[in-house]
């Protein structure tokens, strides 16, 4: 086998390959000698069967079997002979027929991962302070679960608060059309879109039972119903109630019906949980400080070409969806989004290239049970059975995102252990 390579220039290699003949006879002798060994066809004695008949069986899958072995041996020597690490996926051929009565060629275009120098990326200093759970702290997330745990109550002859609820009837017309119209609407006063129109908060705050509220809102330019962009929406309300959420008291009786003892083993827990998240938020805080900085001060060639091609199919995808939206103006929305894309596929590009260098030198892996930890963590997340996950990402062939994730956290992992921590 004869492999010439050619350079194009940003990483991309033009790849000529030849196969000749007697390695091509000796492919398909030693399929057609395991068939005729392995395999019983009716009518014919094992070791016994016609090269004519096997051809005619087995022809097709042997092509196939010899295409596949080819293709192999060729990637292989491309990164053990010829040291290219191939990025993305090579652009082959549609069609590339292999016969047993002739040579093979076949040419390509394979994107390619730079050589660089890697600074050191152990032994980088941080800083980092000890984590701690102040009683302020404690406090706050123990009202969190008095709020989980409390009781609206009806409130009289009082304006309303910030965190109180209105039940209000509630009407939104633009111009003379109306477009909304709820009775009893439940309206929070610290969060509230009602049809998609965010009301502000000192709209809400300060109304009593019986009053009745009038203001106008204009429409953003986004707004989910064309049509009514741009304009003003006149919104109504009648306050019929106000409630305001009575937390839970904060007692030993509460502390057991959240399972705890008593409320101080509860305050124990929460502090313990408070404090294991804190340092796991530290943990992650870490790491990206370390990546990017390593990022930062990495130079590196990046393969233009590589990232044209993706910004190319992202441009496919985005005036697709623009088209079925029924938007307009699609050319001037894709020229203020194609500087975003470029600029997120380098930094993609840029930080693959570092942490699959680091996972060269340090010989990461990623076992089986390294993939079952990452979907189990992401059933918690999707509440979903991880089997279902893990199913669909295979469907999808997504399993090699997968393992370059868990690869990636192993690498942060290395730098945030092997860090040196300053106060």
């Amino acid at each position: 086998m004869e492999i010439v390579i050619n350079d194009l220039g940003q990483l991309r290699k033009q790849i000529k390959v030849a196969v000749p003949l007697e390695e091509i006879q000796k492919k398909y002798q030693d399929k057609l000698s395991y068939v005729q060994k392995n395999i019983q066809i009716r009518g014919f004695r094992p070791g016994k069967i016609p090269a004519r008949v096997v051809q005619l069986k087995f022809g097709q899958a042997m092509n196939a079997e010899v295409k596949a072995e080819l293709l192999h041996e060729i990637f292989e020597k491309l990164e053990t002979e010829h040291k290219i690490r191939i990025l993305g996926e090579p652009n082959l051929p549609k069609e590339w027929n292999v016969t047993a009565d002739a040579p093979a060629t076949l040419e390509f275009t394979v994107d390619s991962q730079p050589n660089f120098e890697l600074a050191q990326y152990k032994g980088l200093e941080v800083k980092q302070t000890e984590v701690q759970i102040s009683e302020e702290e404690l406090t706050e997330h123990l009202n969190l679960l008095r709020r989980s745990k409390g009781t609206l109550m009806v409130v009289e002859n009082e304006p309303t608060q910030e965190e109180d609820f209105l039940i209000a009837d509630v009407l939104i017309t633009v111009g003379e059309t109306k477009i909304w119209e709820k009775a009893n609407s439940n309206i929070n006063v610290a969060d509230t879109s009602l049809y998609g129109l965010a009301i502000p908060k000192d709209k809400l705050v300060g109304r009593k039972v019986g009053e009745a509220v009038e203001f106008t809102l204009p429409i953003p330019a986004d707004y989910e119903i064309e049509e009514h962009r741009g304009k003003e929406a006149k919104i109504s309300f009648k306050v019929q109630e106000i409630k305001r959420l009575k937390l839970a008291d904060l007692d030993d009786t509460f502390a057991v019906n959240l399972g705890c003892t008593n409320l101080d083993d509860l305050k124990g827990r929460l502090r313990e949980q408070m404090l294991s998240d804190k340092k796991t938020h530290q943990e992650v805080q870490t790491e990206e400080e370390l990546l990017e900085r390593l990022l930062t001060n990495l130079n590196v060639e990046l393969p233009e070409a590589f990232i044209a091609d993706r910004v190319a199919h992202a441009k496919e995808h985005f005036e697709k969806h623009k088209k079925e939206q029924g938007e307009t103006d699609i050319e001037a929305k894709w020229k203020e989004e194609e500087p975003k894309l470029y600029q997120e596929w380098r930094e993609r590009v840029k930080e693959f290239f570092l942490i699959s260098r680091i996972v060269e030198i340090e010989k990461v892996s990623v076992t089986e049970e390294d993939l079952n930890e990452y979907f189990h963590q992401m059933s918690w997340q999707l509440h979903r059975w991880p089997n279902e996950i893990r199913n669909q990402y295979e469907q999808l062939d997504m399993m090699d995102e997968v393992k370059y994730e868990v690869r990636k956290r192993k690498v942060m992992s290395i730098l945030r252990e092997n860090a040196k921590y300053i106060s």
